[in-house]
């Protein structure tokens, strides 16, 4: 049985992990979009159309694409700061409709004297939406980073097929005469930055959804259920911490499980340091919504 408004779903923004893709829609319930700051939208499964599903998109967009704007936008840095996974595709209408396919996961090696493959596969590819070719995710992230890097693998970020897009790979290495018999997919960013993450590490946090407090750095899903009467209208306080400048521009993104996101835009001013800055949102009534604060 349904109250007034049930759970919005608070996550971390800014993890090493992939999106989920959205879900499927059944009789008169609209599918969700893909998780993920490159999520797909929901529709159908056709290949034309104004309400047709959405493939994720990360470093790039689906390059066969054939959705008029539904398919997710580009985000993220080829230095994978933050290092975060690829979108998931939407979910498609049906009676039921099918889930979107989850972006490919973020994956970090890392030595402090070599990294040497012997005929390896590293995958962080994104995944087929079962029973629909329009709606995968899009491919997510590798970071090596070690003195040497050499041997003979195969490093794969790429979205399922061309109808997702691709996600990042990053190798930071000090020799890397010994890499070309390794293959890349997509091409990597090359650098010698000797550090497995920044230090300090800028972050993004989500410390307080209608009117809970949530922890700093939480590592799982914190669920805020709004009880019966509560207004629609609710706040969303985020927390910006080591960024450099004095002014960051954040998005906080609710994602419904039925439908499509809703996006807020904001500015927080860091000039003194660690800042807050509070976002109003309106919380879609009985849906089960993701809410994620990003840097735009």
């Amino acid at each position: 049985m349904y109250q007034d408004k049930i759970h919005p779903l608070v996550e971390l923004a800014q993890g090493v992990r992939e999106f989920d893709g959205g879900m499927l829609g059944f009789l008169n319930t609209l599918p969700g979009a893909g998780q993920g700051s490159g999520g797909g939208l929901g529709g159908a499964c056709v290949s034309s159309g104004t309400n047709t599903v959405g493939a994720g998109s990360y470093q790039s967009v689906p390059t066969s694409s054939f959705q008029d704007g539904r398919d997710g936008s580009i985000y993220g840095s080829p230095l994978l700061v933050p290092l975060v996974g690829g979108s998931g595709g939407g979910g498609s209408t049906g009676t039921p409709g099918l889930g979107g396919g989850g972006g490919g996961d973020a994956i970090l090696l890392a030595s402090n004297t070599r990294i040497e493959f012997t005929s390896a596969n590293i995958y962080a590819k994104g995944a087929q939406a079962v029973g629909c070719s329009y709606n995968e995710g899009s491919g997510g992230a590798i970071c090596l980073v070690a003195p040497i890097v050499t041997g003979t693998a195969g490093c794969h970020a790429n979205g399922y097929s061309t109808r997702a897009g691709n996600g990042y790979i990053r190798v930071d290495a000090i020799d890397r005469s010994g890499m070309s018999g390794i293959t890349f997919n997509p091409t990597p960013s090359v650098g010698s930055f000797m550090a497995v993450f920044q230090n300090p590490l800028p972050r993004l946090d989500v410390i307080e959804a209608a009117g809970q407090t949530i922890p700093e750095g939480a590592s799982t899903a914190y669920h805020v259920h709004l009880p019966s009467g509560s207004p629609s209208n609710q706040t969303v306080l985020v927390q910006a911490k080591d960024f450099s400048g004095t002014n960051l521009p954040i998005r906080v993104t609710l994602t419904p499980e039925s439908g499509d996101p809703l996006s807020y835009d904001a500015d927080i001013d860091i000039t003194g340091g660690t800042a807050t800055g509070t976002v109003n949102a309106v919380f879609p009534v009985n849906i089960l919504t993701h809410v994620h604060a990003w840097t735009r």
